[in-house]
């Protein structure tokens, strides 16, 4: 049987200390993370860091496991319902590594499999936890 996100579930992600609550994508939202595009060799391509971008601004509502330089808690920022771009910039330099990047490109269209893998690939993210909380959960 097919299984769906609700738009109110959450998805946690977990890179090492670091982690995200994220919401799935509206079609509108998929669609604008899509429209990144770039020119290689005179073929429109993906733009992937772009596409990354769009994605954290609109999917990322809450984070923990991050601090300031001044020891406090790291807080989100936000312009209406989205990310400012200021803070999306910000989590660009977490420094998470490449796990992160990859996970985004499969989360980026909903899918939420049971272990996320390399992008394109069946080799299982190191150090990445996903779980998805469903709409009227406590966490959630």
């Amino acid at each position: 049987m097919p299984v769906i996100l609700s738009m109110k579930d959450r998805i946690k992600l977990k890179l090492g200390k670091v982690t995200f609550t994220l919401k799935p994508l509206s079609v509108m939202e998929q669609q604008q993370v899509r429209s990144h595009k770039t020119m290689d060799a005179g073929v429109e391509v993906a733009d992937m860091e772009m596409e990354a971008y769009a994605y954290i601004k609109y999917a990322v509502k809450d984070i923990h496991g991050v601090k300031l330089r001044n020891k406090k808690d790291y807080k989100l920022e936000f312009e209406g319902d989205y990310l400012s771009d200021d803070c999306v910039t910000e989590l660009f330099t977490l420094q998470l590594g490449v796990e992160f990047f990859h996970a985004i490109q499969t989360l980026k269209t909903n899918h939420v499999p049971e272990k996320l893998t390399y992008y394109g690939k069946t080799k299982i993210l190191k150090g990445v936890k996903l779980e998805v909380v469903p709409w009227g959960d406590p966490e959630n």
